[in-house]
């Protein structure tokens, strides 16, 4: 297993990236903290999505020109971010949708069948969406 300096890895891609695309949005499990952190140092990431201290947010979080989301743990929610970016990757407008996830979501049929392929690899008991009775 190779372990890499996230901080010093995203600036690495964030520099190499930047030229090439419009928005550069992470997937973090660095905790809140950690992607203050990140969206400090390595300034061209637009768009964190973070998780591991179970943050529910109603809003995004700015740290410079980085917008920072969370929305708590063990899928009982999601959010939808609108956001609003001028040319130079300055957030102009950002609004956070919750959205609460339970029964009346129904259960997705590609969903069941990874679910299904995934208890027969792990013995750990992998959770259901059915809904409840």
């Amino acid at each position: 297993v190779l372990l890499l300096d996230p901080i010093k890895t995203a600036q690495q891609y964030v520099q190499g990236l930047r030229p090439e695309c419009d928005l550069i949005i992470v997937l973090s499990r660095l905790g809140i903290e950690g992607d203050q952190e990140l969206a400090q140092a390595a300034p061209g990431i637009n768009v964190i999505v973070g998780g591991k201290t179970r943050q529910f947010m109603r809003e995004p979080l700015q740290v410079g020109n980085t917008l920072i989301v969370q929305q708590g743990y063990n899928g009982e929610r999601i959010g939808r971010l609108s956001a609003i970016f001028d040319r130079n990757g300055v957030p102009k407008d950002a609004t956070e949708e919750i959205i609460t996830l339970g029964s009346e979501c129904g259960v997705s049929f590609e969903m069941e069948l990874m679910l299904k392929e995934y208890r027969k690899r792990y013995a750990t008991p992998v959770p259901t969406f059915a809904p409840e009775n």
